[in-house]
């Protein structure tokens, strides 16, 4: 279906996808007692292991773009060398190490999730929107924004669910980073443009890593009671 869709068509859906998680955090009924074996215990563990699966795929996908776009933009081996400064999701601070991250809390987890999660929202949409600047690469670009910007879509609802039966407060006042690189998409100066769609898509594939590696975490920490 993606494959058949053009011009308009894809970015309204890609649109649709992210308008739509801005409505994902109302709260829902809460049972913060799951014992185990529980309803409730079964149900953080499907929530978990489909967004393990969902989130096991996405870095391919950057990662694929990331390397294309190298391919097709560098113009030397230390082309894009001004493009590697830090992340706009820097400020929302990971543990470095896996054991001190099964040390979180799992709400802690979750609100960590929410955050990275929706601060690609606004960066998803422009990537998709200014691909036109790249006619050698816009179709590969959008093809694989809009199957991304599905897939964070789908695991901000799977969080939301699962926020319901931990802490009703965690999907509360929850903040995002911005980026500062979407108007540098829309630079008439070539290089500002290539440097701000290399960051983007760096950064992207390295926290698209991360939320997978979190997610395992959080299985730990939910379901395998730091067992892992």
């Amino acid at each position: 279906m993606i494959n058949n869709m053009h011009g308009r068509g894809k970015g309204s859906l890609l649109l649709l996808f992210l308008m739509s998680s801005q409505l994902l955090w109302k709260n829902e009924a809460v049972q913060t007692d799951c014992p185990k074996d529980s309803t409730c215990w079964v149900l953080r563990r499907r929530l978990i292991d489909r967004a393990i699966i969902l989130s096991m795929f996405m870095p391919q996908f950057s990662q694929q773009l990331l390397q294309t776009f190298e391919k097709k933009y560098s113009r030397g081996p230390f082309f894009f060398l001004p493009a590697r400064s830090k992340c706009h999701t820097l400020p929302i601070t990971f543990p470095a190490e896996h054991e001190q991250a099964l040390m979180m809390q799992p709400k802690d987890t979750v609100k960590m999730l929410i955050r990275l999660l929706q601060s690609w929202n606004d960066p998803l949409f422009h990537l998709h929107h200014e691909a036109h600047s790249l006619p050698e690469f816009r179709d590969a670009l959008r093809n694989k924004i809009i199957i991304i910007a599905e897939k964070v879509n789908q695991l901000q609802e799977y969080l939301k669910k699962l926020a319901s039966k931990i802490d009703p407060e965690i999907t509360a006042n929850v903040d995002h980073a911005i980026s500062s690189e979407l108007l540098f998409l829309q630079s008439t100066k070539e290089e500002y443009r290539l440097f701000a769609f290399h960051k983007l898509l760096r950064c992207l594939n390295t926290d698209l890593h991360k939320i997978h590696n979190y997610f395992m975490s959080l299985k730990c920490q939910v379901i395998s009671n730091d067992n892992c």
